[in-house]
């Protein structure tokens, strides 16, 4: 009997069953033995019957009596009757398991071979016997041994036989012509050297098909992990029914812990987290899915220090501390030993990586059901487990395992090991591709974490390595793999789900340029960020400024919304001239809004031509600050004030009839004045004065007749002349001082001061010669006046 012993589950996804072939018409000899598995833990079959289902390769279907031999342990099996091997191909079975003649639960799927026996093979159907090449080789020896003639005798009597096996040679004819192998050019002298030569050829790709060989194959980027912390990562797991990751980083609290960050598919998007408090560093931990619920594996501390294995649900956004309610799955030979725990969730084990370096694996279904039991160990040399070379990640798949280990100053490594000898398989030093093609970001590379991946549609296995680049606070985590064939398929399609298939920008990160022809801006309509030389710049008839001329343009059209409808965003390229950008809305079908300018201050003023504005201060309309120079001024013909000065020339924005305000503002260190006027399309108001100042110095007044000074002085600030100071001047009317020229009104002014001595006021007037005519005093007591109190603002104006 040949028993064939695997396990299946009832909850996976897919079963991994290794390839099984039976030949045809071994019937009643060949035994699968099936251990079934219920989310990770033996299935007891107490209650219940079971049954063997398949389809065969002609679509012939056999449902037949199954036995179980362990109802505890979930062990059933099927002898396979000859109705299970008519047809030669691949079959698909399962059992299925009945309580009161109803079907209560399968198995998910697995696959066997029937391949051809000698018997069954096509090139003796219909022939009444069948002569074997033994047959025919021990009658030739017959004739020979017993002299009864030649080979023609021989071949004689039996060319009937070798007539009715292959009329007319074809079959012969065929073997012969197997021999050469026509795309090589090579004639072999036998068939079993043309099978041969094909096995060779076959056997590299097969390898290359379903082999993960770490020596040779070349690790691929998977992509990145949107981890919540802006830290190194520790280790990492993949759930296999959502293909969503779960990394984990320290908390970076005393005592340490650690936070599980749950990442989309594509490793882009940060979905939830989880803190474990005194978890210690999460170097390892492990997920097992049970239905729609995944649970995680790890150690935890109590408050007296005692580290305890636990299993509990992932939540969402919530902290974890520990609670004597957890229950405890520590072995009781793992007490007191520091450990972490991986799950390989497809086999149904436990790694426990020990501090010392010892890996043990287990069942876990044992470690659920208290069972201290050690399937096998193997010892990690202590040259790969210490402080210049420490552990970064452990992972086993099926009884392989593999280490990682190395610091950003020395090599990435990855061991591989068959736990059932402790033999070391493989030895890899990783030089992983990055963003320059020669280092990381800023030299920085550490290995941290390691997982293994079984996709459950393909069956195909890819080993993930995590990276951790960039400097202190600019941590970036990376996941990278070594795949089967066609295992990285998967991981490209869920990155391209969300990636930007839209392309903003060339590949080489340089803006796109514009199409050939292009006469306008609003032509320009689909996203993407775009430059515009300064001859296309100036070929376009709706610049919205003359100040976008003579410079290449930036255009910035962001992404729409549902329509399409989109803003877009212009700004001129210039070494020599500030930052100038506006933007509108643009529709699709090319209509648009109003120009907004972006408001923006620099050290650079932004100058007018006037010859881009018809030499009319008229024709600038666009809301900003702008400078005119002295020749400039005298250029537009609709300046106030040419040729005098620079000037600054403000634009408010307009009103809803487009009618905009204009201020002009003198520059000068000593003289400032300031125009403003209102713009209302073509047309234009008349620039009013109304502001004029320049620095207040303060000059004497000269006195006439019989006045005396103290200390009585003059200013002129642009709009207005200030006196100020005492004088004594005599009780008769008369003219007792006189303003210097460049301090006098230009309207004669008249105002009263305050006396001193008493209380009461004397009337003056200011002539428009720059004289001061002091009159009548009126007071409580004129005799008692002393002085006059000249602190006076006189408006030029």
């Amino acid at each position: 009997m040949t028993v064939y012993q695997f396990k299946l589950s009832t909850t996976a996804v897919a079963n991994q069953v290794e390839l099984i072939r039976v030949r045809q018409d071994d019937d009643e000899s060949q035994i699968f033995r099936a251990t079934i598995f219920e989310d990770g833990k033996v299935k007891n079959l107490s209650g219940v019957s079971a049954e063997f289902n398949m389809v065969d390769a002609q679509h012939h279907i056999v449902v037949d009596a199954a036995r179980i031999v362990d109802a505890t342990n979930g062990i059933v099996e099927y002898q396979l009757r000859k109705e299970a091997m008519l047809s030669v191909g691949r079959c698909n079975a399962y059992f299925s398991f009945k309580s009161n003649k109803e079907a209560v639960y399968s198995t998910k799927d697995f696959n066997y071979n029937i391949i051809w026996s000698a018997l069954s093979s096509p090139m003796h159907q219909g022939c009444d016997y069948v002569w074997t090449a033994s047959d025919l080789i021990d009658s030739l020896k017959d004739w020979i041994e017993h002299a009864m003639g030649d080979f023609d005798d021989w071949f004689e009597s039996v060319k009937e036989i070798l007539a009715s096996i292959d009329p007319g040679g074809v079959i012969l004819n065929e073997l012969l012509a197997s021999r050469k192998s026509e795309p090589f050019g090579i004639e072999h002298k036998t068939l079993q050297a043309r099978v041969n030569f094909t096995d060779a050829v076959l056997k590299p790709l097969d390898d290359a098909e379903h082999s993960l060989d770490i020596e040779k194959f070349e690790p691929m980027f998977v992509g990145n992990l949107a981890t919540f912390r802006n830290a190194v990562l520790q280790a990492f797991n993949i759930d296999s029914a959502t293909s969503q990751y779960y990394a984990s980083q320290s908390n970076s609290q005393t005592p340490e812990g650690f936070v599980i960050s749950h990442i989309s598919p594509n490793g882009s998007k940060l979905l939830s987290k989880m803190e474990v408090q005194n978890g210690g560093h999460g170097t390892n931990f492990g997920i097992e899915r049970e239905s729609d619920r995944v649970y995680i594996w790890t150690i935890i501390r109590t408050n007296t220090g005692i580290q305890k294995l636990i299993r509990v649900p992932y939540k969402e956004n919530s902290v974890l501390t520990y609670d004597s309610s957890l229950k405890d799955y520590t072995p009781e030979t793992l007490n007191n030993i520091y450990f972490t725990p991986v799950v390989d969730m497809v086999n149904g084990y436990m790694l426990i990586r020990r501090g010392d370096g010892l890996c043990e694996l287990r069942d876990l279904s044992d470690i659920k059901s208290g069972v201290d039991k050690v399937l096998y160990k193997t010892q990690i040399p202590k040259n790969e487990n210490n402080d210049e070379r420490p552990m970064q990640g452990a992972v086993s798949h099926n009884t392989t395992l593999y280490w990682y280990s190395g610091w950003s100053t020395n090599a990435i490594r990855v061991l591989k090991y068959d736990m059932k000898t402790g033999k070391l398989l493989a030895t890899r030093d990783f030089d992983l591709p990055n963003e320059t093609g020669s280092n990381f970001t800023d030299n920085y590379r550490e290995p941290e974490g390691l997982a293994y991946y079984v996709n459950p549609f393909t069956g195909k296995e890819s080993l993930l390595m995590g990276i951790t680049s960039g400097g202190m606070q600019k941590r970036y985590n990376m996941i990278y793999a070594i795949h089967q064939r066609g295992a990285q398929e998967h991981f490209d399609s869920i990155r391209a789900i969300s990636a930007q298939n839209y392309a903003i920008t060339r590949g080489d990160g340089r803006a796109h340029s514009t199409p050939d022809g292009l006469k306008k801006l609003s032509d320009l309509r689909n996203p993407g960020e775009y430059y515009l030389t300064t001859t296309i710049v100036d070929s376009l008839s709706d610049i919205p400024s003359p100040q976008f001329s003579g410079s290449g343009m930036f255009v910035k059209n962001m992404a729409g919304e549902q329509h399409y409808n989109l803003r877009q965003i212009i700004t001129r390229f210039s070494y020599s001239r500030k930052n100038f950008t506006m933007e509108r809305s643009l529709n699709l079908d090319g209509s648009f809004g109003s120009w907004t300018v972006h408001n923006s201050q620099s050290n650079v003023v932004e100058y007018l031509a006037p010859e881009k504005y018809k030499n009319m201060l008229t024709n600038v309309g666009i809301a900003g600050e702008y400078y005119i120079t002295t020749p400039s001024s005298t250029a537009f013909m609709d300046h106030p004030e040419k040729g005098v000065a620079g000037w600054w020339l403000k634009v408010s924005s307009g009103d809803l009839s487009g009618s905009f305000v204009q201020k002009l503002t003198r520059n000068s260190n000593d003289y400032i004045r300031s125009y403003q006027r209102i713009v209302s399309g073509a047309s234009s108001g008349v620039w009013v004065k109304f502001q004029d100042a320049k620095t207040q110095t303060y000059v004497d007044i000269p006195l006439s007749g019989e006045a005396k000074s103290g200390d009585l002085r003059v200013a002129n600030n642009g709009n207005q002349i200030i006196i100020r100071g005492k004088v004594d001047a005599p009780a008769e009317e008369s003219v007792y001082a006189t303003l210097p020229k460049g301090f006098r009104p230009n309207y004669a002014w008249e105002t009263t001061v305050s006396v001193a001595g008493t209380t009461g006021v004397r009337k003056i007037a200011i002539r428009t010669d720059g004289t001061i005519y002091f009159s009548g005093i009126i007071a409580n007591n004129v005799d008692k006046v002393t002085l006059l109190n000249m602190n006076l603002v006189v408006p030029i104006n």
